[in-house]
């Protein structure tokens, strides 16, 4: 028998998943009958004496040979029942569930004797019968196991390290995102206060004014919304909705974005589509917009185009489904692996560029699992 493959080695995994002997004699069997079995299997450390289904002791491959190495023990054990030497062995043999965890395992021979710590152990177990494991197969087990736990704790702390980073990086642009809004909304109010002021200026200055609270209160929004929903604090309502009704309302309030841009927003539904659905309206909508002013935001040709049809759920009733599809960067398969990641964009370049709290995506994500 060899040694398991560490790679099936896996937290969780219990002695009697690893391989072992299941060689059995009885007390009466000679000696040089146990010689044979062990010329036979190479590989084998020890054979379990067992006597009516009752476990007598283990005889190891290692403890035999010393045995015979003394002068004349070969002469005079072989014709002999094994029985006559194992009596001479002052120990109880060490048994080991078969549900117990590798480390346990490892840690209670390990904690034997230092002339028995190399000695095999019989596992008991599941069900009736008994099994001889080589110690050396419970330490490489044991030995993957800590590698798989320090590879753990090295992805735990790589991960933490670029949640670190990101949330440096949400910060950073938090302050962008909040003071540039804020100069602007104190600058152009400063500018209101002059009576001298010309009204196409002040008309001007107010517009601004109102564009930049907007944004501003977008932001606090975005911030707020993540920190009810990691709370658990976030409640959803659902209605009956006209999903005809929300589409056109979302499609009339971002069309203004893209035909800023040049850019055709298109609406298509994919098959009949019910008159109303159960959702909650406000967090559709704010999925949607979130979407969809992605799309234009990195969509600097092309179009944008949300289709809406039914999605089976095989479960006696349908689902509804939003695509929304674009024409725009398109992104590499890491940056979608961090894409619905709380704090990050796709890159650092893309805030400065396209600006944005990186919250929108992860915010969009949790409340359409809510609905």
């Amino acid at each position: 028998m060899s040694h398991p493959d560490l790679a099936t080695i896996s937290n969780g995994m219990t002695v009697g998943e690893l391989p072992a002997y299941a060689h059995h004699v009885s007390p009466l069997t000679t000696t040089g009958a146990v010689l044979e079995l062990f010329d036979r299997h190479h590989d084998l450390v020890g054979v379990i004496v067992e006597e009516h289904g009752r476990l007598v002791g283990v005889l190891s491959r290692g403890g035999l040979m010393e045995r015979l190495s003394q002068p004349f023990a070969l002469e005079l054990y072989t014709k002999r029942p094994i029985r006559v030497l194992h009596d001479s062995i002052n120990h109880a043999p060490d048994v080991i569930p078969a549900d117990a965890r590798i480390h346990e395992a490892a840690h209670a021979a390990l904690s034997r004797p230092h002339d028995r710590v190399y000695e095999p152990v019989v596992i008991a177990g599941p069900g009736p019968g008994f099994r001889l494991l080589d110690v050396h197969t419970l330490l490489l087990a044991q030995s993957r196991l800590l590698e798989l736990a320090n590879e753990e704790i090295q992805r735990g702390k790589e991960i933490a390290e670029q949640a670190s980073v990101a949330k440096s990086q949400f910060l950073a642009n938090m302050s962008h995102e909040i003071r540039t809004p804020l100069t602007a909304i104190l600058g152009f109010a400063e500018i209101l206060l002059d009576p001298d002021l010309p009204e196409h200026d002040r008309r001007s200055s107010v517009r601004t004014v109102v564009r930049n609270g907007e944004h501003l209160l977008e932001v606090i929004n975005d911030i707020l919304d993540l920190s009810k929903i990691e709370a658990g604090k976030l409640e959803v309502e659902l209605v009956p909705t006209s999903v005809v009704q929300l589409a056109a309302d979302v499609l009339s309030v971002m069309r203004v974005r893209a035909d800023a841009k040049g850019l055709p927003l298109l609406l298509q539904y994919d098959g009949p589509i019910p008159a109303t659905i159960q959702t909650d309206p406000t967090r559709l909508r704010q999925i949607l917009i979130n979407l969809i002013g992605n799309a234009i935001k990195f969509t600097q040709k092309g179009r944008v185009e949300l289709r809406i049809g039914l999605l089976d759920s095989g479960e006696g009733s349908s689902r509804m489904r939003f695509d929304i599809l674009d024409t725009g960067l398109g992104m590499t398969p890491e940056q979608r692996a961090r894409l619905f990641e709380s704090f990050s964009q796709a890159d650092a370049s893309t805030t400065r560029k396209f600006g944005g709290t990186g919250l929108g995506l992860a915010i969009s994500r949790r409340l359409a699992r809510m609905l």
